[in-house]
């Protein structure tokens, strides 16, 4: 069925055929039928919190700063001249000006790291006992 849908999926048709259907309908029909395991199995923390901001950090501090990599495409404030090349993160005001490209790796810097972070603290806290018997999770 998860075939299927995934086949006769528009996205340009978003009243008959939205996406939400997939986890409304769909997925609780699988799990009724017996499919409770999949490829990547049911982690809702690791990887989809802590991966995200590894890459970040990864991209801001490595591929644009050209610690490691070419680093981005920098050029005037009228799109004439240009060329690769990396950039140093500006942490001040001045990086939240369009203008300036170290704003970039900042960003990612910090965002990657912030996402780290909230990886790490979903990964090691938990929700307790009593609010999985109170919304019944996993319990079909």
């Amino acid at each position: 069925m998860a075939l299927y849908e995934l086949a006769v999926f528009d996205p340009s048709d978003p009243v008959l055929d939205p996406m939400w259907r997939q986890g409304m309908f769909v997925i609780p029909f699988m799990t009724r039928l017996g499919i409770t395991n999949s490829w990547g199995g049911w982690n809702i923390s690791g990887g989809t919190v802590t991966n995200p901001g590894v890459a970040c950090f990864g991209f801001g501090a490595f591929h644009v700063t050209g610690l490691y990599g070419p680093g981005i495409w920098v050029s005037d404030p009228y799109g004439l001249t240009g060329k690769v090349q990396a950039v140093n993160p500006a942490w001040g005001v001045d990086g939240f000006d369009p203008f300036v490209p170290g704003g970039i790796a900042s960003h990612h810097i910090a965002a990657g790291t912030l996402g780290i972070l909230a990886g790490l603290f979903h990964l090691s806290v938990r929700p307790p006992q009593r609010l999985y018997k109170g919304i019944t999770y996993g319990q079909y």
